[in-house]
């Protein structure tokens, strides 16, 4: 995989959260991911990324906040990986309820689709998948989880891990052990932690704004 290609999959799995723009939704039941290994399975060997941070933030309104907020707000993206541009509503659920379903649209064009799996005070946890751009061909699906920790009455400590399972039947996934070595090293703890490092950023500023009690 050459480096403009690491760049192109770094630039479709970018998501998180919110919506900000209106698009025809479906039932839930009219979505599904995608067949080709696109749901997450006990024993997927996944390529991860974790960063952690601390904001003087009261846990519940950390939370009802950061759901609330737009999701380019929180990626700003860099020189290599475009930034968020909006969000698009696929469900009659909207965000952030489990089994909602939204379009995540990138500053270059490009989308991917995310899923809620799980929600509530203490986490976020979301799966991405059906990437537009051909680049992102040898990923199967990636995982990502916000973990939200009261560590003191006004002050929250955030975890954010990424995780991508990238396909069987495709490089470099197909190389097993050593193809997800390449892809750690080459894209997942260089590019893309460079993304994750500046929406780290982004969030301790918005963060700044907020009040520390309710």
């Amino acid at each position: 995989m050459t480096q403009q290609s690491w760049l192109g999959l770094g630039a479709v799995v970018l998501t998180t959260a919110a919506c900000n723009a209106a698009a025809a939704p479906r039932s839930p039941q009219g979505w599904s991911p995608p067949s080709a290994g696109g749901n997450p399975r006990p024993g997927d060997a996944l390529v991860t990324r974790t960063i952690s941070w601390d904001v003087p933030v009261y846990r519940a309104r950390y939370v009802r906040e950061f759901l609330a907020t737009d999701l380019k707000t929180f990626l700003p993206g860099t020189k290599k990986i475009p930034a968020v541009d909006h969000t698009e509503p696929l469900t009659e659920a909207q965000y952030p309820a489990v089994g909602s379903v939204r379009r995540v649209v990138l500053a270059d064009g490009h989308t991917a689709e995310e899923e809620v799996l799980e929600q509530d005070i203490a986490h976020l946890r979301y799966l991405v998948c059906r990437y537009t751009t051909p680049a992102a061909a040898p990923v199967a699906y990636a995982v990502g989880e916000f973990r939200f920790d009261e560590t003191s009455p006004a002050s929250t400590h955030i975890t954010w891990t990424y995780s991508f399972k990238l396909r069987d039947d495709a490089f470099p996934g197909s190389w097993g052990f050593l193809g997800r070595s390449f892809f750690r090293v080459g894209f997942v703890n260089s590019d893309y932690a460079d993304f994750m490092d500046a929406g780290r950023t982004a969030m301790l500023a918005w963060a700044a704004t907020l009040r520390t009690t309710e």
